[in-house]
């Protein structure tokens, strides 16, 4: 490096600065190619000392198809020496691995046995992946229980999945309710769209103790900002006009355009109806029969009835007594109020059917 440094300040003294910086640029570019065999030097000499990291850095490379071929095979060969020499981080990637099944067979046995290892060891991921091993009883009998202990200790460690699964496991116990509210708060201020989304349902139907629309909303209009469907058909029914709400129509009509052209059946139905009625946009029967088409075939009871109306009066179609009684009848067989008459239909307005 010495003999460099004084090649450099003989090119400089003779030839100027920018030459010099010419020459500075490619020395330093030869230096990280260098520096980079070099690494690569001394991480095959750990894997072949049999160093545990050096084992699960070699892996990772394989695996990911980093400067060599990606082999799965022998990627998973090299976590299991690395697990096996101690290293907790092999723990947990060999437990992802056999749960998901990458690069080798689906073994929940072998998932959980490497996870709980990991997991002893404070591992947030495997902890979660524990959880839900118990939660939905994969490779072992369902524990509830056991799930939720094991959410909870990544749920201290402050990841949000866990918090959000915290919450859920003790909402259906009301001496837990208020923990349940806690944690799903602690889990939706760091963005879970869940959990944002289920905070939304609680104040909108009232299951914290009293109905709040305006704190429904709050929820709903952060998970819909993260292209949750679901939140943005709710959203748009608040801003349609309910107390503690500001109305805003085209502001609905806008997040319903959005819920519906992720396929949300709901929203979909709702954006029909929109163009029907002309709510936050102009009457437009062509694109109301679109959206409502859609959502009517996918079993929405709200979308077969307003079809069914636009055949009975005429509005944008042919007028056609017989396919609106057919819409009709499809509603008045999917209501989620139970089936009601077909003549009901026809005298009430659809909206009852969300």
């Amino acid at each position: 490096m010495q003999y460099m440094y004084l090649k450099l300040r003989t090119i400089a003294m003779k030839t100027g600065l920018l030459v010099f910086f010419i020459a500075f640029f490619l020395v330093s570019c030869a230096t990280l190619e260098t520096d980079e065999a070099r690494q690569a030097r001394l991480l095959q000499e750990g894997v072949e000392a049999n160093d545990p990291k050096a084992l699960y850095e070699k892996a990772l490379l394989i695996e990911n198809g980093v400067t060599v071929e990606a082999d799965s095979a022998s990627a998973l060969a090299l976590y299991k020496q690395s697990a096996e020499l101690g290293n907790p981080e092999a723990y947990d990637k060999l437990g992802s691995i056999y749960f998901d099944g990458r690069g080798t067979d689906r073994d929940f046995v072998l998932a959980r046995e490497w996870s709980e290892k990991a997991a002893n060891e404070r591992n947030v991921n495997s902890q979660l992946r524990l959880a839900q091993i118990y939660q939905y009883g994969l490779g072992v009998a369902t524990n509830p229980e056991t799930a939720l202990s094991w959410y909870r200790l990544a749920a201290a460690q402050g990841n949000p999945v866990a918090q959000f699964n915290v919450g859920f496991l003790l909402a259906g116990d009301q001496d837990a309710s208020s923990e349940a509210m806690d944690w799903y708060s602690l889990s939706a201020q760091q963005g879970n769209v869940n959990a944002q989304l289920e905070l939304g349902e609680i104040y909108r139907l009232g299951k914290s103790g009293r109905i709040d629309n305006a704190e429904a909303a709050q929820w709903y209009r952060k998970a819909a900002l993260q292209n949750n469907a679901i939140a943005q058909e709710q959203l748009a029914s608040l801003l349609g006009g309910v107390p503690g709400v500001q109305p805003n129509l085209q502001e609905a009509f806008s997040l319903l355009r959005q819920s519906a052209n992720q396929g949300y059946v709901p929203g979909q139905a709702k954006l029909g109806e929109a163009y029907l009625r002309g709510l936050g946009t102009r009457i437009d029967y062509t694109q109301a029969e679109y959206w409502l088409t859609i959502a009517a075939e996918e079993g929405s009871p709200a979308a077969q009835c307003n079809l069914g109306n636009m055949y009975f009066r005429g509005n944008g179609v042919a007028q056609d007594f017989e396919i609106a009684a057919s819409w009709f009848e499809r509603a008045s067989k999917t209501s989620p109020r139970g089936v009601v008459s077909v003549l009901g239909l026809m005298r009430s307005d659809c909206q009852r059917l969300y």
